[in-house]
């Protein structure tokens, strides 16, 4: 174990090449991303007296940072838990290191999916396991307040980016897709998932804020008590189409469709095919986030507000029409001036999200 900093919190975690579920307590720092982007929702929310659940805590670097970063009276209780045997004490002696009270919190070493059944109504839980989330979806999404928001993390990106096929259709119940979208289409997949296992208990959840990075998916959602909404969240799930020969993509509530080109395309989903930005949220957070992370949101705010389902890779069209690649920003002026909204995408660099017809996009690249 050694003594690190993140943020405003000094705090101690093992150090090693490789992170994996076997270190003694688990911490990764790739994720202090993930970290700083739920400090920042939850600041742009301005919520107050949250019963905020951190199930998965690991070294509790998550719920350290809540105590110490957001604003005071946000938290009404903290209920932070790991099931390995050493993070009571543990997270007792990051408290003292920070001078941190527990007066608010709730430590735990429990199960995760136990530990979430037996607490209260809770307004933000945040899932972050190793891998999968599939198996505390259940309780999480039964015990997630009306009004609340569930965070939800996904590092078993071979399955949902579609590397691992059969994993997906197994733990996903859905058809992936191996390209250029694949992160974009592995978001939709696993919010869907989200939204099945919460209608159970009569849960609606809508995205509000998702992100592609490193390794992981990273999704919020806002939960509702409403049958109405999920009735509309059901009429938005899908599939979307992807042509090989020509490249375009389209989406529809059928797994089958013949491209303009005459070619079968490739299906994927079922997949939630609504909005994945509230995009007040998004512009909410610029004004609350650090400054390393203002670029990443501008760039999420501006393709937030186009809900065209997929982008562009301007490497593989122009690649495809053996034609050099010009500059993005190039790209986007042409088409803002014809009329269309044009966005970088955060999926991936040198791709566009646009309402701009394939041929439109095509055309400006060959010019």
């Amino acid at each position: 174990m050694e003594k690190l900093t993140e943020g405003k919190i000094a705090f101690f975690a093992p150090v090693a090449k490789i992170v994996s579920k076997d270190l003694e307590v688990f911490y990764n720092p790739v994720m202090q991303l993930n970290r700083d982007i739920s400090i920042t929702l939850l600041k742009a929310l301005g919520r107050k007296k949250l019963v905020i659940a951190d199930p998965l805590a690991g070294t509790g670097i998550r719920s350290l940072r809540f105590l110490k970063e957001l604003p005071k009276g946000m938290i009404e209780q903290l209920r932070v838990n790991d099931v390995n045997g050493k993070f009571p004490a543990l997270f007792k002696k990051q408290l003292k290191q920070n001078k941190l009270s527990a007066k608010n919190v709730v430590i735990s070493r429990r199960d995760a999916s136990k530990f979430m059944l037996d607490g209260p109504g809770l307004d933000y839980i945040d899932i972050d396991p190793f891998g999968s989330p599939n198996q505390f979806l259940d309780a999480a999404t039964k015990f997630i307040s009306r009004d609340g928001v569930l965070a939800v993390t996904a590092t078993d990106t071979g399955a949902l980016a579609g590397a691992f096929k059969d994993a997906c259709r197994r733990k996903y119940w859905a058809e992936p897709l191996r390209n250029e979208l694949m992160h974009e289409v592995g978001i939709r997949i696993l919010i869907r998932k989200c939204q099945l296992i919460a209608m159970q208990h009569d849960r609606a959840l809508m995205p509000i804020f998702v992100h592609s990075s490193d390794h992981y998916v990273r999704v919020y959602l806002h939960a509702e008590k409403s049958k109405e909404v999920i009735k509309t969240i059901l009429d938005r799930h899908g599939f979307v189409h992807y042509c090989n020969n020509c490249f375009a993509r389209t989406s529809s509530g059928i797994n089958v469709e013949r491209c303009a080109c005459g070619t079968i395309m490739r299906a994927a989903g079922p997949l939630w095919l609504g909005q994945l930005w509230n995009h007040a949220v998004v512009k909410k957070m610029i004004t609350k986030a650090p400054a390393h992370l203002k670029k990443f949101l501008h760039t999420i705010h501006e393709e937030s507000h186009i809900p065209e389902i997929g982008f562009y890779d301007l490497h593989k069209l122009a690649s495809a029409l053996k034609v050099p690649v010009p500059p993005t920003e190039t790209i986007l002026a042409r088409l803002r001036k014809k009329g269309f909204k044009a966005a970088q995408t955060h999926f991936r660099a040198a791709s566009v999200r646009t309402d701009a017809p394939l041929k439109v996009v095509k055309r400006i690249l060959k010019s």
